[in-house]
């Protein structure tokens, strides 16, 4: 048996405590020693969750912020087509 739920289209895609996990990655005291592409990839994620809530500044504002980490070609094309979007 499984306690997997297949979200609907009416539901978030992201369930809450994957919403949690990355809140606190994000504000982990030591994350600024952490690999800055981790640190870009998490804020890739945070831009796309706030995206689909309908909070494009604050996804914006994350796509900047992982740009301003990443060095990887495969992360900078995600924030490209995620920077395209539309809002």
């Amino acid at each position: 048996m499984s306690s997997h739920v297949t979200p609907s289209p009416a539901t978030p895609r992201h369930s809450a405590s994957a919403r949690a996990v990355l809140a606190e990655l994000l504000h982990h005291p030591l994350a600024g020693h952490w690999p800055a592409e981790f640190r870009a990839l998490l804020c890739v994620n945070a831009a796309r969750l706030r995206g689909e809530q309908g909070q494009h500044a604050q996804a914006g504002r994350w796509l900047h912020k992982a740009r301003a980490l990443s060095q990887c070609a495969v992360t900078l094309r995600e924030i490209e087509q995620l920077a395209l979007m539309p809002q």
